[in-house]
């Protein structure tokens, strides 16, 4: 779907977003941060936010995958959807593991994943015994082929997805999926 498209479909003006809004720079004496800003990576690295979402009244699942470089820029965007999915801390680990592949996709070396399912994380730098054990072992066997940094989303950074680029797509690719039945999921911790 071309970028036209989803903007027409989300009946706003057809240009096209590229960028988010410029990081807040911080120091260690800082304690506020403007809402609706951005945290970038490392310098040299790329940022994946991932994200996911349950149907309401089946079991399919859609994880959404959003990438920016250190500056902010627009790098791609991948989308899974799948059927038999009905644990929202599973979603979310296929949703790492759909970054994962977009960062393989992007031939990047030097990746920092973003997620908004702390535990998902903590599991994902386990040994993956839980009820998503496979998707944690699969994933750590991949995440040697990168530089890789798992962290927690912050506010500012679901914000900031969910007002640019990534947001369009996910909604649209989420009301096709879905239709009206889609519920808005509560953060899992």
């Amino acid at each position: 779907m071309l970028p036209a498209d989803v903007a027409r479909r989300l009946d706003v003006r057809a240009s096209p977003i590229t960028r988010l809004p410029a990081p807040v720079p911080s120091s260690p004496s800082s304690t506020f941060m403007q809402v609706g800003s951005w945290i970038p990576p490392p310098s040299g690295s790329m940022k994946i936010n991932v994200d996911a979402a349950l149907s309401k009244n089946s079991t399919m699942a859609a994880m959404v995958a959003v990438a920016w470089d250190d500056t902010g820029k627009f790098q791609g965007a991948s989308a899974l959807v799948m059927e038999g999915i009905t644990d929202a801390k599973t979603a979310e680990a296929l949703a790492c593991q759909e970054g994962l592949n977009l960062a393989s996709d992007l031939l990047a070396q030097r990746v920092r994943i973003a997620t908004d399912c702390t535990n998902v994380v903590r599991n994902l730098q386990g040994k993956g015994m839980g009820p998503y054990g496979p998707i944690v072992r699969e994933f750590n066997a991949r995440r040697s082929s990168f530089a890789l940094l798992m962290s927690p989303m912050k506010t500012e950074d679901r914000t900031a997805m969910r007002t640019g680029w990534g947001e369009a797509l996910f909604t649209v690719l989420l009301a096709d999926m879905f239709g009206s039945f889609i519920r808005p999921r509560a953060y899992v911790n």
